[in-house]
């Protein structure tokens, strides 16, 4: 079990964010971990920024948290998602294989393909 705090410190106020199809309105912090990692992050000012539950995880199992927390379904649903057991990891990302950007548009627009796909992601390694 991990008990150690995350330093956060906010940074901007009113960010707004897409998640779906909706608009959250988040303020950006940076957070310092205790091994002294600094991230920089944005919390939905109506909920996410509260710590969440704590989560035994079963041996043989991950938990899987969401890159997009405000917006992401991951084991936190527990319901739904839960734990995922070993035997269902099947590989490694290693490779970006295409990007866009859904708040520019729909990738069906194709006249606007200049500016929704993110070229300069595209085969990119994950390191």
């Amino acid at each position: 079990m991990n008990d150690n705090q995350i330093l956060k410190t906010k940074v901007r106020n009113k960010i707004k964010i897409n998640c779906g199809n909706m608009i959250l309105n988040t303020d950006a912090y940076e957070e310092k971990f205790p091994n002294g990692t600094i991230h920089n992050t944005v919390y939905d000012k109506n909920n996410s920024f509260q710590n969440s539950d704590k989560f035994l995880v079963p041996k043989n199992h991950y938990f899987f948290l969401g890159d997009n927390r405000d917006c992401s379904k991951d084991s936190r649903y527990l319901g739904s998602v839960g734990y995922v057991h070993k035997d269902n990891l099947v590989g490694k990302a290693r490779i970006i294989f295409f990007s866009s950007d859904r708040k520019v548009g729909s990738i069906l627009k194709i006249w606007k393909w200049n500016k929704i796909i993110r070229f300069d992601r595209f085969f990119k390694i994950i390191k």
